[in-house]
């Protein structure tokens, strides 16, 4: 049990933030193109920024929060492209230790890895019932407590290139009405944890309607807020149409580095699994997947045919999405989208894992193959 007189509030320097930079300097920038955007999850989850996941309490918020650092670690697409494997750090202010690893089971076995594959990129601290103070207020003031240090120096000590605090609830001790005290707070954190993703669990007004709660700062300051829930946000539900109570709704309602939108994802044995990210669901959604499907393995018997090997790790040069694009069998379709079909081929039983013959030094060759 951690020593709460170490948690008081501190008066330090107003709040961690970087030093000041230089104005652009626009006759050198000139003729410089601007490095791409970098993100953690395309679209989703973006570095150097804090992005708000809100949800009601109990709609499923930790759980997507540890599938998707789940997904990170493994280098796995989950409702957006992932380019490589990230080092995550989760603060899990609400869950147990035993919790945590119950779920981690089920969430190793939807990523078809072993629970020993997180060793090196998925750090989950549970602190429940410890006290997760960042910032306090003392007479109207806001204060910066010693845990914001720890939290920046974890994070740098164990290289974490993702950090998701779960939630705001046990870390900000402010009044979330006050737009001044919340500003502060979402910068400190861009200050405390430089360049990283930050994915920061909020709960929504209780008002009817309402997303999120308190001032609009929250909104104002996040760059990106998504939204977990029964249903999308203003959706007006169809009496015809028998509700499904494992049915989630993840929306990207506001975005200022990308479009807006929105993934249905249905609960079952301990995870989230997104639709197919086409165009959302529906009938086209439905064609669409099955064309894509349909690409996949008219892709594979090709570079089979070809002699070209191809596996399911992101990873390799040999990724079977990866391939379909580089030799032109994809068509319109993007690589998270020929990973969604690849991924449904291989729960459904269609493509399967296995020997496909023998490397020079006559040991067994692996990749995917069509099952018969």
């Amino acid at each position: 049990m951690e020593n709460l007189s170490n948690v008081r509030p501190i008066r330090p320097t107003p709040q961690p933030t970087k030093e000041e930079t230089p104005a652009l300097d626009w006759p050198t920038l000139a003729p410089l193109d601007p490095p791409p955007r970098q993100w953690a999850i395309k679209g989703w989850l973006g570095f150097g920024h804090v992005t708000l996941l809100v949800g009601q309490g109990g709609i499923g918020k930790t759980l997507l929060a540890q599938q998707m650092a789940s997904s990170l670690a493994l280098g796995r697409e989950f409702v957006g492209e992932v380019e490589k494997p990230l080092k995550c750090l989760m603060w899990a202010c609400e869950d147990d230790h035993d919790e945590l690893w119950r779920r981690q089971i089920h969430l190793a076995r939807w990523c078809r890895a072993g629970l020993e594959e997180f060793h090196d990129n998925l750090i989950i601290i549970p602190r429940q019932g410890l006290e997760n103070t960042l910032v306090s207020t003392e007479f109207g003031k806001l204060l910066f407590t010693p845990l914001i240090a720890k939290l920046s120096e974890q994070t740098q000590d164990l290289k974490a290139e993702v950090v998701i605090i779960d939630n705001v609830g046990q870390t900000y001790g402010g009044s979330e009405n006050d737009r001044h005290s919340v500003t502060s707070f979402l910068n400190a954190l861009v200050g405390a944890l430089p360049g990283r993703a930050i994915l920061l669990l909020a709960h929504p007004s209780r008002t009817a309607g309402s997303e999120f709660s308190g001032s609009s700062a929250w909104e104002n300051v996040a760059r990106t807020r998504l939204y977990l829930g029964a249903a999308l946000p203003g959706a007006t539900p169809d009496p015809d149409v028998p509700t499904d109570d494992n049915v989630r709704y993840l929306a990207r309602r506001k975005a200022n580095y990308s479009p807006k939108d929105w993934r249905r994802m249905t609960y079952a044995d301990g995870a989230l699994t997104p639709d197919d990210p086409l165009d959302g669901g529906g009938l086209i959604a439905s064609i669409n997947s099955d064309r894509a499907e349909r690409l996949v393995v008219e892709g594979l018997q090709k570079l089979t045919a070809m002699g070209i090997n191809a596996l399911e790790g992101q990873r390799s040069p040999q990724y079977l999405p990866k391939l379909l694009i580089e030799y032109s069998l994809a068509e319109k379709f993007s690589r998270p989208e020929l990973a969604s079909a690849m991924r449904k081929l291989m729960t459904d039983g269609k493509l399967t894992k296995g020997a496909v013959g023998r490397n020079a030094n006559r040991t067994e060759k692996h990749g995917l193959l069509l099952a018969e």
